[in-house]
């Protein structure tokens, strides 16, 4: 699967940006690093929110990063290390019980995934007062969960980012 591009509104221009918010500024800086092609960009009323698909950053079961996640992961972690934006990085799963030695539930493979995608943050200098990390057990679908392209929307990493509030 696939990410989606931005669902935001036009990226401010430069000039707009010099007055415009922390929201504003990281959006320009998604659009001109080209991040939003590959990650899944959706505004909320505190912030923003970037989803990954699994299948970019791990191959099945495991929680070790690929080639071309650790990449991406890098690209993003540079534009917000730039950023004074609190990130909460969410570890989701699908429907689909999971029973390895290693990964007894889904809720185990979604929690260490969350934390690899955490960690690479902090080696690329997210400063670890910024970041938080959260797993979810229960799947949160954002599409019906029971078609096979259901179910991989659901399998994602997401950054959540707290945009603080304008100042008058």
């Amino acid at each position: 699967a696939s990410a989606a591009g931005l669902h935001a509104a036009p990226v401010p221009t430069s000039d707009a940006i010099v007055s415009a918010g922390p929201q504003d500024a990281l959006l320009a800086a998604l659009a001109s690093s080209g991040l939003q092609e590959r990650v899944e960009v959706t505004l909320h009323g505190g912030g923003v929110n970037l989803e990954v698909s699994d299948s970019i950053l791990f191959m099945p079961a495991s929680a070790a990063l690929t080639v071309d996640g650790s990449g991406l992961l890098g690209e993003l972690a540079d534009t917000l290390a730039e950023h004074p934006l609190r990130l909460s990085v969410e570890g989701h799963t699908d429907n689909i019980p999971i029973q390895t030695d290693l990964y007894p539930t889904t809720w185990d493979l979604s929690s260490t995934r969350a934390a690899a995608v955490t960690r690479h943050h902090l080696d690329r200098g997210v400063a670890a007062d910024r970041i938080r990390t959260i797993a979810y057990r229960d799947p949160r679908p954002p599409a019906d969960d029971h078609p096979p392209e259901g179910r991989a929307r659901s399998l994602r990493a997401a950054v959540d980012l707290q945009v603080p509030p304008r100042t008058p």
